[in-house]
C-alpha cells in the first residue's frame, strides 16, 4: 500500500521494521515475564496503528473513487443536488453505498479483494450485513447477497453507538439511558456521601451519561424528566435509599451558582444547547460534506437560519431544527468587505437582543448590501451615508463594528461568547436566562469563599431554606416535636439554631464577631447571613461560614448521638477543619518575572520600547496612549488618540495596540518591543484570530506586525505601564476623534 502511494523505500522499510520487530511481555506482581513475538504484527492499541489505518483507508477510498469515475460504482444521493456518498470509514466500522445490482456487488467484491491483497487486512464477511431500500426487488436482494457473501438484515443496528433508525417509538429506543443512570446511582447509594459529594458525582458522572446521544438526537421529554427525578431523589435521599424530603425542585437546583442554584444541568435545555452546536456547524459549514448534504436536502435556496422542517425529514434533522432558535439568538455576521451581507435581511449589528437593522427600509434599497455603507477606496464606514439612511440606534451600533485593514469575506460569529465561536456552555446559559438574571453579587461572593465544599454547600442550603430543622420538617408534614432539642424554650428554626439559641450566642461571643450578627425575630438565617456578608470582610465571612457549619454539626450530634459539645469545642472544631483544609490545598508559586515585569526595564541596545494602554471614558469613547523610549530609558515620543464608539476593555486594548503599530510604521522603527498590561491581548496575538470583533482588531494587529522588521509583544503589570496609561487618559480632553503628539514636559506634567 505504501509503495502504491510512492513512499520511498527507506520509509517503507522503517515502517515494516516497526511491525515485524514488536515483542510483548507480561507484568505480574511488579515483575516482567516472558517475551512474546506476535504472528499478526502490532496490536490495535499500538501508537502507530492509527497511522497505518489512515494509510490503508486512504488506499481503499482511492480505489472506490477510481471505480466511481469509471461508472462502475454509484454512491447514494439523498437529494437531487446532494453530493454522492459511496463509503464511510471509521476504524472497523465501514459502510458502502451502491446500487442493488449484481454487477455493482461483484465490482465492490473485487475492490475489497484488491484491498486485502495490498493491505494484508482480511474482510470479515461473517460479521458483515447488507440493508436494502424497501422498494428493492427480491431477486436483486438475493443476487447482491450471493455476490458479496453476506447476510441480509431488515434494519441496520448502530453506527458509532448511535441508532441508525429511530422510528416512532422513541421512548423505547432511548429508554436505556434511564436504566444506565439508575444503575450508576445505585452504585453510590451505599456510600456515605455529603451533599457536596453527591453534587460532584451528579455533575461529573451521572449527567454525562446521556451527553453522547444528546449531541445528535432530541431525547424525549419523558426520558429527561425520568432521569431528573432519579437524580433529584439521589441528591436529597439518605440512608442508602432515594427516600427523603425533596427540599427543592430540580429546576431550582439547576439554576447557575451565581443565581442561587447548584449549577447542575437541566437535561432538556442541555440537549437543545448540544443540538444547537450541530446547527452552528451547518451554518458556518465547518464540516463541508455534512453541510452540503443537509443543504441540498432541506434548505437548497436559503441559509440554515431560514430552513424549515421540509418533507419526510429524518429524526436527526428534526432534532437539529428544534434548536434553531438558540442559533438565531446569537448568530451575527462578522463584517469583512460587506459584499455578502444584506443591510436589512441579515443579523449583523452587535446587539445581543436584536441584530437586525430596525430603520424602515426604503423600497429602492431592498437589496442593499453592507458594503454600500462603506467608503469606496478604503475599508471604512461612510458615516455621511450611514447617518442619512439609518436611525440613531442603528448608527450607534455600527460605530461599534471594527472593519479589517485587509479585504476579507463576511463570516458568522457568536455574539454571546467572547471568542465569537458557539459553545454549548454559552447556548445553555442563554436558554437558562442567566444573562438576564440579577442579584448575583451575594451568590458569587458565597461560592468564591475559600471554604471546604461541604461548608459552602451547607451555607447554600441555609440561604435557600433547605435546612431540615424541626419547623421546616413540620411544613413538610413530618410528625416531630417543634421545640429546640437543646434549650426546649423556642421553636427550632434555622435562625434559632444558628443565632438565637443561648448556646449559639455563647459561641458567637467567643468568636469576636458577634457585633456583625444583626437579625430580627422574623429574619431567616439566610437573610442574617446575607446581611453579614454585606458588612464583613472576606476573612470574617469565612469565619461566619465555619461557625455556622460547626453549630449545625454539633446540633446533629446531640439529636442523633446524644453527644454534648461545649462552646469551646464548637469553635475549635471550626478552626481545626479550616486549618486542615487550607493545609491540604496545593498552591503553586508562580514566577513573577516569567509572568511579567512589575517595573519598567530598559530594552537591549539598538531596540526601542513602546508602552501601550487604553482608557475607557464615561461618554463611551476610549483613549489610546503610546510612549516610546530607547535602550537607555530616554524619552523619544508619546502620542494619544481618542476613538469614538462603545468598546469592551479587551477591544480597547487591541485598538490601542493597533494605533501604536500604525504609528511605529510611520516613524519607520525596525527593532521594537511593545508592552501592554493586557495578557489576553498578548495571548491572542500569538494564535489564530477569533471570530469576533476582538478577533478582527487582533487580525489587523497581526497584519501590521508583518511589516516591522523585528518585533516582540510582552505582558507587563500595570505598575510597569503607568506612563502609557496616563497618556491614554489625557485623550479625554480632545474635543472629537483625533490624535496628538505629546512632549516630555507635558507627559511629566500629566503624571505629576
Amino acid at each position: 500500500m505504501m509503495r502504491r502511494f510512492k513512499f520511498p523505500d527507506v520509509w517503507v522499510e522503517r515502517v515494516m521494521q516497526c511491525i515485524k520487530t514488536v515483542t510483548y511481555s507480561f507484568l505480574r506482581n511488579g515483575e516482567i515475564f516472558g517475551e512474546v513475538i506476535p504472528q499478526r504484527g502490532i496490536r490495535q492499541g499500538d501508537p502507530i496503528s492509527p497511522y497505518l489505518y489512515i494509510l490503508c483507508a486512504e488506499g481503499l477510498s482511492a480505489m472506490i473513487r477510481e471505480y466511481e469515475k469509471c461508472g462502475l460504482l454509484h454512491g447514494c444521493k439523498i437529494a437531487r443536488n446532494a453530493p454522492s456518498i459511496s463509503h464511510l470509514l471509521f476504524a472497523d466500522n465501514c459502510y458502502f453505498f451502491l446500487r442493488a445490482t449484481k454487477t455493482e456487488a461483484q465490482t465492490l467484491k473485487s475492490v475489497l479483494q484488491r484491498y486485502e491483497a495490498w493491505s494484508g487486512q482480511v474482510i470479515s464477511y461473517e460479521k458483515s450485513e447488507v440493508v436494502f431500500s424497501p422498494n428493492t426487488l427480491e431477486e436483486n436482494c438475493r443476487a447482491v447477497c450471493e455476490s458479496l457473501s453476506v447476510k441480509q438484515v431488515q434494519k441496520p443496528g448502530k453506527y458509532l453507538g448511535m441508532p441508525m433508525c429511530v422510528g416512532n417509538k422513541k421512548t423505547e429506543v432511548f429508554g436505556f439511558l434511564t436504566v444506565r443512570v439508575q444503575q450508576r446511582l445505585e452504585g453510590w447509594y451505599n456510600k456515605e456521601l455529603s451533599k457536596h459529594g453527591k453534587v460532584t458525582l451528579l455533575s461529573s458522572a451521572a449527567q454525562t451519561i446521556p451527553s453522547f446521544w444528546m449531541s445528535l438526537f432530541q431525547i424525549p421529554v419523558t426520558i429527561c424528566e425520568d432521569i431528573e427525578r432519579k437524580m433529584n431523589a439521589f441528591l436529597w435521599g439518605s440512608g442508602g435509599n432515594s427516600k427523603g424530603v425533596k427540599w427543592m425542585s430540580w429546576r431550582r437546583v439547576c439554576k447557575p451558582k451565581s443565581c442561587g442554584g447548584l449549577g447542575l444541568r437541566e437535561l432538556r435545555d442541555f440537549n437543545l444547547s448540544m443540538l444547537a452546536k450541530q446547527g452552528w456547524r451547518l451554518l458556518t459549514e465547518s464540516n463541508p460534506l455534512v453541510s452540503a448534504v443537509m443543504k441540498a436536502k432541506y434548505y437548497p435556496n436559503s441559509s440554515f437560519l431560514d430552513a424549515t422542517i421540509g418533507s419526510n425529514p429524518s429524526f436527526a434533522w428534526r432534532s437539529i431544527l428544534a434548536a434553531i432558535d438558540v442559533v438565531k439568538a446569537g448568530a451575527r455576521r462578522r463584517i469583512g468587505n460587506g459584499r455578502d451581507t444584506t443591510i436589512w435581511d441579515s443579523p449583523w449589528l452587535p446587539d445581543v437582543s436584536d441584530g437586525y437593522v430596525r430603520t424602515p427600509m426604503p423600497e429602492q434599497l431592498h437589496h442593499g448590501m453592507v458594503h454600500n455603507l462603506m467608503q469606496e477606496d478604503v475599508c471604512r464606514w461612510d458615516f455621511d451615508i450611514v447617518q442619512d439612511v439609518l436611525q440613531t440606534r442603528d448608527v450607534d451600533l455600527i460605530k461599534r463594528i471594527p472593519l479589517p485593514l485587509e479585504e476579507v469575506t463576511d463570516s458568522w460569529f457568536w455574539i454571546l461568547d467572547e471568542k465569537g465561536d458557539y459553545t454549548v456552555k454559552s447556548g445553555y446559559r442563554w436558554l437558562q436566562g442567566e444573562l438576564d438574571m440579577v442579584d448575583k453579587g451575594f451568590w458569587i461572593k458565597l461560592w468564591s469563599l475559600k471554604l471546604p465544599g461541604k461548608v459552602t454547600n451547607f451555607l447554600w442550603r441555609v440561604c435557600t431554606s433547605c435546612l431540615p430543622t424541626a419547623s421546616a420538617l413540620i411544613l413538610k408534614h413530618v410528625d416531630i416535636n417543634v421545640l429546640c432539642p437543646w434549650c426546649h424554650s423556642a421553636s427550632e428554626t434555622d435562625t434559632h439554631v444558628l443565632f438565637e439559641c443561648g448556646f449559639a450566642k455563647t459561641v458567637w461571643n467567643m468568636t469576636g464577631i458577634f457585633s456583625s450578627v444583626q437579625y430580627s425575630v422574623n429574619n431567616s438565617a439566610g437573610m442574617v447571613i446575607r446581611h453579614m456578608f454585606e458588612n464583613c470582610s472576606r476573612e470574617q465571612c469565612v469565619q461566619v461560614g465555619m461557625v455556622c457549619w460547626s453549630l449545625w454539626n454539633r446540633r446533629n450530634k446531640w439529636v442523633w448521638e446524644k453527644i454534648n459539645g461545649s462552646a469551646f469545642g464548637v469553635k475549635a472544631a471550626a478552626n481545626n477543619l479550616l486549618r486542615d483544609w487550607r493545609e491540604a490545598q496545593i498552591t503553586v508559586e508562580k514566577d513573577q518575572k516569567a509572568a511579567g515585569a512589575r517595573q519598567w526595564e530598559n530594552p537591549d541596545a539598538g531596540w526601542i520600547k513602546v508602552n501601550v494602554d487604553a482608557a475607557i471614558f464615561q461618554d463611551n469613547s476610549i483613549g489610546c496612549g503610546a510612549v516610546i523610549r530607547d535602550h537607555q530609558g530616554v524619552f523619544l515620543a508619546a502620542r494619544c488618540k481618542k476613538v469614538d464608539g462603545v468598546w469592551r476593555p479587551r477591544e480597547a486594548e487591541a485598538i490601542a495596540l493597533k494605533e501604536a503599530l500604525s504609528w511605529i510604521m510611520e516613524l519607520q522603527y525596525k527593532e521594537c518591543i511593545f508592552e501592554t498590561d493586557s495578557k489576553t491581548l498578548v495571548q491572542a496575538c500569538n494564535r489564530e484570530p477569533e471570530e469576533s470583533f476582538f478577533g478582527t482588531i487582533v487580525g489587523d494587529c497581526t497584519h501590521l506586525l508583518k511589516h516591522i522588521n523585528s518585533v516582540l509583544i510582552r505582558f507587563v503589570f500595570r505598575s510597569a505601564n503607568r506612563v502609557a496609561r496616563t497618556v491614554a487618559k489625557s485623550a479625554y480632553s480632545m474635543s472629537d476623534n483625533g490624535e496628538s503628539g505629546l512632549s516630555l514636559l507635558l507627559v511629566l506634567s500629566l503624571m505629576y
